[in-house]
């Protein structure tokens, strides 16, 4: 609340003219007057009608001079009223501190509604609203907290329950820093029994550039193992798959209505350019439904008969002692492995084919945290009859909007792409889990550390 023009100007004519009194003087009422002229005391009216000049200046005070009458209350020594009952400025204000911001039950610094602010106005406790409707109270940094809030470390990032921590300003990953510390420590201290053990050794030596080019190679030849999995533990995870599902599928209900229409499309055009825009040579429905097993094999050349290798995190391909394991199998270490996923994600066959035909992948919402089930991101996919792969990431509460970038190896039927063009984000899965309804997928982050998420196939709104 800010006072009225009158009663500033009086304000000023008050502090000038009480600020000459010397300390020990008394009002014309016989009120002691503080030093700098302020009035202490019970009832305290240091001017009204008839007042005489004070101090060797002769500065008189008119009759509208304040605090003046029954009610007026003691000043401190900056001249902000305190005690029970001070108003400072109109009806229903409250006491203040010394620099003035409002405090107390009641006290209403912005607006109807407003809270109780700290020392440097950020509004706290219950049903503080620093922003707008909806919103919560701040801590003294200004960072949101309490229920429905989402807090934030000191550089910004949110953390916490519900929280959306961004990567590189836009892709939410779930951490937990100490959980991925162990994991980090355990893999590194057990590595040197991979590197003694005859049947994995061979992954440590040798020129890394041939290690990392052989990884798809052995995908490939280990795929083709009889599955280790049990009928038990498919429907297990099948099941722990269904229920993170339908929390994805919930939660991404409140994305835009407009996201990826014809219109959203517009807006974005410009994030891929080129042979990668896959989205012109569809309708926007076409986008999507994915494709089946059937039409995305003939459209790589692969035979007929072919089966699809399905991912399936922690179970048939999985990491122990720094090797990765497909079927049982050692493929490569686990340095190897991601690399050779980095490189899979940047690799772009060329094609004297209809730049025209591409199939679609799907649209997916994506979950990063199996436990809060939730999801503020998806993809869109395509692939071309080479084994490009195109399509788009967003992030809807923070209008972020990436490109998407990979390829397929049709021999392993590895499956990888990059987000944003960076290496710092690759997501990995097998091409058949992009014909499931849901799916995990593997997520390679920096410093050597991989997450598994989960896709979830969406519908137009």
């Amino acid at each position: 609340m800010k006072p009225t023009t009158n009663r500033l100007k009086v304000l000023a004519g008050i502090f000038g003219a009480l600020c000459v009194a010397q300390p020990g003087e008394t009002s014309a009422q016989g009120v002691p007057l503080r030093e700098r002229g302020r009035p202490v005391g019970e009832g305290a009216v240091p001017v009204g009608e008839g007042a005489r000049p004070l101090g060797e200046g002769g500065i008189r005070v008119g009759e509208n001079a304040v605090p003046i009458g029954e009610g007026a209350v003691p000043l401190s020594k900056s001249g902000l009223p305190v005690g029970e009952g001070a108003v400072p400025v109109g009806e229903n204000a409250v006491p203040t501190t010394k620099n003035g911001i409002p405090v107390g039950e009641g006290a209403v610094p912005v607006g109807e509604g407003a809270v109780s602010t700290t020392k440097n106005g950020i509004p706290v406790g219950e049903g503080a609203v620093p922003v707008g409707e909806g919103a919560v109270s701040t801590t003294k940094d200004g960072i949101p907290i309490g229920e429905g809030a989402v807090s934030t470390t000191k550089n910004g990032i949110p953390v916490g329950e519900y929280a959306v921590p961004v990567m590189n300003g836009a892709i939410p990953v779930h951490e937990d820093a100490a959980l991925n510390e162990q994991a980090q420590q355990r893999r590194l201290q057990n590595r040197s029994a991979a590197m003694n053990n005859p049947a994995t050794s061979r992954f440590f030596t040798g020129d890394p550039i041939t290690r990392v080019g052989n990884v798809s190679k052995n995908v490939a030849v280990a795929a083709a193992y009889p599955s280790n999995l049990t009928a038990a533990s498919i429907a297990q995870q099948d099941v722990q798959n269904r229920e993170w599902s339908l929390g994805v599928v919930n939660s991404a209900a409140a994305r835009p209505g407009d996201l990826f229409t014809k219109d959203w499309w517009f807006a974005y055009s410009d994030v891929l350019r080129g042979t990668s825009a896959y989205y012109s040579s569809k309708p926007e429905f076409a986008w999507w439904q994915g494709s089946p097993w059937p039409v995305l094999i003939r459209a790589l050349g692969m035979k007929d008969e072919v089966q699809g290798f399905k991912y399936s995190n922690d179970q048939n391909i999985a990491f122990q002692n720094d090797i990765i394991y497909v079927n049982g199998q050692p493929v490569s270490s686990y340095e190897d492995f991601v690399s050779s996923a980095r490189a899979l994600a940047n690799t772009h066959a060329d094609s004297k084919m209809d730049r025209t035909a591409w199939y679609p992948l799907g649209t997916f919402a994506v979950s990063s945290d199996p436990d809060q089930r939730s999801s503020s991101q998806a993809i869109q996919l395509a692939m071309d009859g080479v084994g490009n792969i195109s399509g788009v990431y967003v992030n809807w509460p923070q209008g972020h909007v990436l490109p998407i970038s990979g390829s397929v190896d049709t021999n392993s039927q590895r499956v990888a792409f990059n987000i944003g063009g960076s290496d710092d984000f690759v997501v990995e899965t097998g091409l058949a889990n992009l014909t499931d309804e849901y799916s995990r997928v593997w997520v390679h982050l920096p410093n050597s550390h991989s997450q598994t998420w989960l896709i979830t196939r969406i519908k137009p709104q």
